[in-house]
This record gives structure tokens, sequence and C-alpha cells, in this order.
């Protein structure tokens, strides 16, 4: 049961990083070409669609996916940020929060 609690709320927080990213790519802040725009917004879609493939899997298998999800979209924002698409103090946010939920992750998984 507490495996499905932490499937749960780590879906929800994967979709909300996602959407992190869509924000920024729709935010009138100077951007790169609509191509990379339109990459960009492809993968802002992908986290959401990770952690539902996570739900839909056994409880181990989708605690795994959600970590190596949890570490590409981190992966992604730690780019953006060399860009100058995210702010600079983003990634001091996101690196010990990902580092936090893999951790609470692994334990689960572990278990």
């Amino acid at each position: 049961m507490a495996n499905r609690a932490l499937l749960g709320y780590g879906a929800v927080i994967l979709s909300f990083l996602g959407g992190i990213l869509w924000g920024r790519v729709m935010d009138n802040a100077p951007m790169p070409a609509a191509d990379e725009r339109a990459r960009l917004l492809g993968l802002s879609v992908l986290p959401s669609l990770l952690a539902w493939a996570a739900l839909l899997i056994d409880s181990r298998s989708g605690l795994l996916l959600l970590e190596v999800s949890f570490v590409g979209a981190l992966a992604i924002d730690l780019w953006l940020a060399r860009r100058g698409a995210a702010p600079q103090w983003f990634p001091h946010l996101r690196i010990p929060l990902t580092v936090v939920v893999v951790g609470c992750l692994t334990v689960s998984v572990l278990a």
C-alpha cells in the first residue's frame, strides 16, 4: 500500500516538472527557434507520459521508472539552465530535491 501511495505521489510530482518546462517554453521570454520550441514542448509532455506508464505497471517497476525519469528531468533542466533557458538558481533547487526523491524511491524499491 505504501509503495502505491509513493508511486502515485511521485507520478504527480514528475508531471508537475513537465508542467514547469511547458510553462517556461510558453512564456514570452527569449527562446530558441520555433523548431527547438517544438522539441522542448514535446519533452515537456514526456514526464507526464512516463508517470502515467509508471502507474500502469507493477509498483516496483513503476518506482524504478520514476527514478530514471526524475534523473532525466533533472538532466534536461540542467541543460536548459546552462543555455540560459532556465533561471540560474533552478539547479540549486532541483539537484537536492532530485537526490532526496530518488533516495526515497530507492528505499521504497529495496524495502
